[in-house]
């Protein structure tokens, strides 16, 4: 084998690899732009949870109220017991 063979060889080989590397370069800029938009939705999605979490506070806070109101006047219209 002379070295004029050896280098077409190495070069093929080498523009092989290359290849190879531009494939998996390739992958994870798709893989990165998988993410970016799984972690947009699962940021998405804990903002609406937050947002259901204030709410079903209020409104436990507001039926807390009620209940209480309730139960005051219950207490006013009894009888004290003596």
């Amino acid at each position: 084998m002379t070295v004029a063979h050896l280098k077409e060889r190495m070069d093929q080989r080498f523009k092989v690899v290359d290849a190879r590397f531009d494939a998996v370069d390739a992958r994870f800029d798709a893989l990165d732009a998988q993410f970016r938009r799984l972690f947009r939705s699962v940021e998405s999605l804990g903002q609406k949870v937050g947002a259901d979490k204030r709410g079903l506070a209020d409104g436990l806070k507001h039926c807390d109220t009620v209940l209480s109101e309730h139960d005051k006047r219950i207490r006013d219209l009894e009888t004290p017991r003596i």
